[in-house]
């Protein structure tokens, strides 16, 4: 009971304090302005009706603004100190001594207050703790994100996905002639046939309609089973392996996140997952060799893609221009 009581003595001891500072404030505020306004009254000569009353308008509403500008004060003290007894809290309940592995790993507790309902699933929106402007975008072709995370590789639009449309996308956004040739055997075999009705294709497409069945175990949890973002989920894996908030994670870390994410006796989804990241790391790491949590979250909608694809066409475009110059 001890603990308990003294905390509470604590805060009380806090608030009162803090109560009294600021109406010390504010009795300072009041006759400072009660001061300027019986100087301005008395300051005059001949005339002091006239200016009394001229006077006294300006001191009022210099009064008003001061007092408000205590009370905006106030209110972003107040604010300030009840998210931080909020986030206290929360970590006081998602970590025990106990079990290290829950001191660890640390969820993102302020993640309610720049992203609203985080742990509700967006059908068609990635947003994150830095872009939640993204929940008012328009759904992007009227798919969901992952739907979203796959139609880059449709490229005649028919929503279907063959094997040479996978050697070609991946091609188009900069990957080696090797990677281009091995993913489509890999993606295409574990992941065509649950995406197929009726009688399976030996061609191995992947239909994207169908792509949200194709949700394996042992991943980040970013998508749940219906092919929505869940940004809570995101921002989660980022908390918890970006240690020193670098905004990005080291291949060491992406591949402590598959380990740690992996499900019991999941051969499948740990292959899967350590495959899937792999190759993202290797195309889209930055010079420092960390994997940016912009690109993480572009790639799960998609959009990371089509920038590398037009950022390669580009390239390409000027590669050319410049040998003709030189011949």
């Amino acid at each position: 009971m001890l603990p308990c009581i003294s905390t509470s003595v604590v805060h009380t001891q806090v608030n009162v304090s803090y109560c009294i500072y600021a109406s010390a404030i504010t009795l300072q505020v009041r006759r400072r302005v009660h001061k300027q306004a019986d100087h301005r009254t008395t300051v005059t000569s001949g005339n002091m009706n006239s200016q009394s009353c001229l006077a006294r308008p300006a001191s009022f509403s210099s009064a008003s603004y001061g007092l408000r500008r205590v009370a905006s004060r106030r209110v972003r003290v107040i604010r300030r100190y009840r998210d931080d007894k909020k986030q206290d809290h929360l970590r006081e309940v998602a970590q025990l001594p106990e079990a290290p592995v829950t001191v660890k790993y640390q969820p993102p507790y302020d993640l309610q207050d720049v992203l609203p309902n985080p742990g509700s699933p967006r059908a068609f929106n990635a947003p994150d703790r830095f872009h939640p402007e993204e929940d008012g975008a328009e759904p992007r072709d009227r798919l969901t994100v992952l739907q979203q995370h796959v139609e880059f590789f449709d490229y005649d639009k028919d929503g279907v996905i063959w094997p040479w449309d996978t050697s070609r996308g991946f091609r188009d956004i900069g990957y080696n002639p090797l990677i281009s040739f091995l993913a489509p055997f890999f993606i295409h075999s574990g992941m065509s046939l649950p995406t197929q009705e009726g009688f399976p294709n030996l061609l191995l497409p992947i239909h994207i309609k169908n792509i949200h069945k194709c949700i394996h175990g042992s991943d980040s949890g970013s998508f749940d089973h219906e092919g929505r973002f869940v940004p809570q989920q995101f921002e989660q894996m980022l908390s918890k392996y970006d240690k020193d908030n670098k905004g990005g994670l080291y291949y060491k870390e992406v591949m402590e996140m598959v380990s740690e994410q992996a499900d019991l006796y999941d051969v499948f989804g740990r292959i899967a997952s350590t495959l899937e990241w792999t190759v993202t790391y290797a195309g889209f790491k930055d010079e420092n060799g960390v994997l940016p949590r912009e690109a993480m979250r572009k790639q799960f909608d998609g959009s990371l893609f089509h920038e590398y694809a037009k950022k390669m066409g580009k390239s390409m475009k000027e590669k050319k221009g410049h040998g003709k110059h030189l011949q």
